[in-house]
């Protein structure tokens, strides 16, 4: 029943979060633990909602470039395991950051098709050229899109997107 309810408040965070955003802070993440091993990350791009658990961690928002660092830094210190997904959701191309970054620290990225498709991805063939804002960050497009519902299974747990 607890992983029944911390996936219920997680999916209504993820809800809440994207409706809500937050406001720019002068720090990248601001990082505010919440029962059943949640996290929430605030940052300037809007709301990370994240799981972190010994076998592995799973971010679900729109994370900044800027903010990875801290955010890995912060699940090094709660987890021994390499495995990371990050569920980016669907934003307009001028406030994309594309994977943030994680791609290149090893984690499982996918993104939303549509929110993808603008960044030049989701499309049969060789994918376009990867937007300018994207190259100026320093960050990568994940390679991987997802559509309406996306599903996790975590050992005796399932998480549902």
């Amino acid at each position: 029943m607890k992983v029944l309810q911390a996936a219920r408040l997680m999916l209504c965070g993820h809800v809440m979060l994207f409706t809500f955003g937050c406001s720019r802070k002068s720090s990248p993440v601001a990082i505010e633990e919440l029962p059943n091993k949640l996290v929430l990350f605030k940052m300037s791009t809007g709301n990370v909602i994240g799981t972190v658990g010994d076998e592995r961690a799973l971010l679900i928002g729109t994370p900044s470039a800027e903010s990875t660092p801290a955010i890995s830094k912060f699940i090094a210190t709660k987890t021994k395991s390499s495995i990371l997904i990050v569920v980016i959701a669907d934003s307009p191309i001028d406030e994309s950051q594309g994977d943030a970054g994680w791609g290149r620290k090893g984690a499982f990225v996918v993104m939303q098709e549509n929110g993808l498709g603008r960044l030049g991805g989701h499309s049969m063939g060789l994918p376009l050229p990867l937007p300018p804002q994207l190259s100026q960050l320093g960050v990568d497009r994940p390679k991987i899109s997802f559509s309406d519902v996306i599903a996790f299974d975590f050992k005796d747990q399932m998480v549902i997107g």
